[in-house]
């Protein structure tokens, strides 16, 4: 409550306030590396529990000899612009849902006409036991691909605070890359080159897939007649000096998201605006000329950054930069092999809505020996 009361809290009450130790991690390293730190945003904690939103701005003070004397900064209550941030961010996944929406439904139909069609083929009878296990694996496999697909809308969709996490970039476009498609067309063509091994970072995946999206759409809408759009990821030691650098060159390794186009390109008076909120040049209703300020963003906010580079009528290419995640070595134990599912004799009470899932649970129950009741709702149980 009192400048006092954080001073007589000394050390240990700074440790504390972070939501996120890891967070506090990497804010310490980078000033420690730096000695410079603008913009970085995190979770503290107040006296009271609640979570509230900070930007640190810090630099390290030194001696004429170059020695750390002390760090000063500033600490800014950013809560309400990342409230805003998160019901924006919400409102554009819908308006890409309502793009998205003819393509999932076509998608999800070619699933469904696999999985009625091989089952009406087993139905029939006739088929021979390797034809049999064939049809089951042609099944097995759509229902896989429609839950993969449910999964990133899922992830999508979700309304969160920022989360990040120990990710594998490769993956993380890989997953993404099926609903690009649909939201960009069939009269764009869409490569994907990925960098050997793994590319890790320590980000949210839902603002990554954000990113993705909001770079396809406009990549997409610079090519209304058809091109190519491709997606690389690659792994690199500092990218030197940048745009979006501190003033000192940056130190440790980054991975790179290039996203390429064969559009129309950015005119070389309009490149130097277009990370400004609300900057667009496209027609009244077709833009809110937040996208790129959204990417921009979240660039900044995983330590990170973003480049562009344009010619008019030869396409563009933005380049977004994380910091790589340190390699964790590989657990050596090997995994245990599969065991006997187990089987019992005790009663269950399975309570579900829909009856197709209902059934299914209980007749997987059945078989393994267990007694069953069921109910299709809270008041039936």
């Amino acid at each position: 409550t009192s400048p006092h009361e954080l001073r007589a809290a000394g050390h240990d009450r700074f440790h504390q306030l972070p939501v996120d130790p890891a967070r506090q991690d990497e804010y310490v390293r980078l000033l420690r590396d730096q000695g410079l730190v603008r913009n970085f945003e995190c979770q503290l904690r107040q006296r009271d529990g609640d979570a509230i939103w900070g930007s640190f701005h810090t630099r390290s003070a030194l001696d004429s000899s170059g020695e750390l004397l002390y760090y000063e900064g500033v600490v800014e209550d950013i809560s309400e612009r990342k409230r805003l941030e998160e019901r924006y961010l919400q409102s554009q996944k819908m308006e890409a849902f309502g793009q998205l929406a003819g393509g999932i439904a076509h998608d999800f139909n070619n699933i469904l006409t696999v999985i009625q069609g091989n089952t009406n083929l087993l139905q029939t009878g006739g088929s021979s036991e390797e034809e049999h296990a064939s049809t089951l694996r042609e099944i097995n496999l759509a229902t896989e691909r429609a839950a993969n697909l449910t999964r990133q809308l899922l992830t999508f969709s979700r309304r969160q605070p920022l989360r990040p996490q120990s990710l594998d970039l490769n993956e993380v476009v890989a997953s993404t890359t099926r609903m690009l498609r649909r939201l960009i067309g069939e009269h764009i063509s869409l490569e994907t080159h990925f960098a050997p091994g793994s590319s890790s970072v320590h980000a949210d995946a839902g603002m990554l897939t954000q990113v993705l999206v909001n770079l396809a759409v406009n990549a997409r809408d610079a090519m209304p007649k058809g091109g190519k759009l491709i997606l690389e990821t690659a792994a690199l030691g500092c990218p030197g000096k940048v745009s979006w650098a501190s003033p000192a060159n940056r130190s440790g390794t980054f991975v790179r998201l290039s996203v390429t186009d064969t559009g129309s390109g950015i005119p070389p008076e309009h490149l130097s605006h277009i990370f400004e909120p609300f900057f667009t040049t496209k027609e009244v209703g077709k833009g809110t000329g937040l996208g790129l300020a959204t990417v921009y963003g979240i660039a900044r906010q995983h330590n990170g950054g973003v480049e562009v580079r344009s010619t008019p009528n030869q396409g563009s290419v933005f380049r977004v930069y994380l910091p790589a995640l340190a390699e964790v070595a590989e657990d050596a134990t090997a995994p245990a092999a599969a065991s006997k599912l187990p089987s019992g004799t005790e009663t269950i009470l399975v309570v579900e809505d829909d009856a197709a899932v209902r059934n299914f649970v209980s007749n997987l129950l059945q078989r393994f020996g267990y007694t069953l009741l069921t109910a299709g709702t809270a008041a039936e149980a």
